[in-house]
């Protein structure tokens, strides 16, 4: 029995959940019977493309705030992006779109590696780009 997949199972979708009710909570105000903003994958693809393709350009994340805030534990080590790809299709999260891409990164000392990774993309309220470090 594989306890380790079912426990990041479970952390993940803990962690989409509370992503979920966070940003439905955040853009509720005080309309309670306001609808839930539902992701765009249009624009959650277009904030992640953005977002790489400065980490492409040597740029820092906060270079990109307030339009777009990024939290990348690659980029903010000071790795280099050579490459990006995506993967998958994505998938709806509620607010937020999930998509795998595969990243071609370099270390500081030049030594480069491939890995395939998950993004949690959010349009609304904020539009953010987050590494899913919960993904299988």
């Amino acid at each position: 029995m594989n306890t380790d997949g079912c426990l990041r199972h479970q952390i993940r979708t803990m962690m989409q959940r509370s992503l979920l009710l966070l940003t439905l909570l955040g853009t509720s105000g005080c309309d309670w019977a306001s609808t839930p903003v539902t992701a765009s994958p249009e624009k959650a693809t277009e904030a992640l493309e953005k977002a790489l393709t400065a980490w492409k350009e040597g740029k820092a994340e906060t270079e990109l705030k307030p339009e777009i805030y990024v939290q990348d534990p690659d980029w903010m080590k000071g790795r280099r992006l050579l490459g990006h790809a995506v993967v998958s299709a994505g998938e709806v999260l509620g607010a937020s779109y999930s998509v795998q891409v595969e990243l071609t990164l370099a270390d500081t000392d030049g030594k480069s590696e491939s890995k395939k990774v998950w993004y949690i993309v959010s349009t609304s309220p904020e539009t953010t780009v987050i590494r899913d470090l919960f993904h299988p």
